[in-house]
Parts: C-alpha cells; structure tokens; sequence
C-alpha cells in the first residue's frame, strides 16, 4: 500500500461537522481510525480543516509504516534537515502552512523524521546511510 493511498480517507458530513466544532474531538477521531499525529500542540485547525477536504495529508499507520529512531547528532539536527524537507512539495502536504512559510520555526523532531522516513524512504535511508559514513 502506497503512502498516499494510506493519508487519504472519508468522512460523512455529519462527522465532519462534529469534527469542525472541536480540535480534541478531531485528533481523537483521526487517532482511533490509525492516523499518526505529532504533539496536540503542534496540529492546528488550519491544518485539520485542509486535510478533510483533501488539501493536506496525515500518515495512516499500516503494514509498512515505518518509525525509525533517529539518533541525535549534529548532522541530523531538526533545523537543517527542515530547511532541505520543506523545498519538497509532497512532504509539505503533511505539515501546517504556518511551519512551512516561518523559516525560524521547526516542526518536531520525531515527526519530522517519521513523515521523511515513509513518504521518502529511499531518500531517508541514503540520508542515513550517509551520515553513518561520516563518523
């Protein structure tokens, strides 16, 4: 299964409505039906209310969703990494505008990763196998 036909699905318009009155009740929701989301904090409305209309994309857990641990070290610092990520326009589709138009903010370091590592994997892993060159 691709991860595109992963981050999309469907939802009625009642449940959509419900969804719009309240932020928990969405994340709640898109976690019970597999979804993979970062910190509460780092999702806004914005972003939710583009991804039910099919504008922005949440990573469905499945069969061949991976979630390295990415070790910390200088060359796998959030920032830099962020810089290179957010010029790709399909990995900009599992973030908030907001992040990706502010230049001095960061998305979180696990989501990040965990977003690069199933949406490019093979990327991810040259990425990966690169830095463990280089110590």
């Amino acid at each position: 299964m691709d991860v595109e036909s992963q981050s999309r699905t469907t939802f009625t318009m009642d449940e959509v409505a419900k969804l719009l009155k309240n932020k928990r009740v969405m994340l709640n929701t898109l976690k019970l039906n597999g979804f993979y989301l970062p910190k509460d904090s780092f999702m806004n409305m914005q972003f939710l209310k583009k991804f039910l209309v099919g504008k922005k994309r949440l990573l469905k857990i499945g069969n061949q969703t991976i979630f390295p641990d990415v070790p910390v070290i200088d060359e796998l610092k959030a920032g830099p990494v962020w810089a290179q990520l957010k010029q790709d326009p399909e990995i900009c589709l599992y973030f908030p505008d907001c992040v990706i138009k502010d230049s001095a903010r960061t998305p979180p370091r696990r989501y990040m990763f965990h977003i690069f590592a199933n949406v490019r994997r093979e990327e991810f892993g040259k990425m990966l196998t690169d830095v463990s060159r280089l110590r």
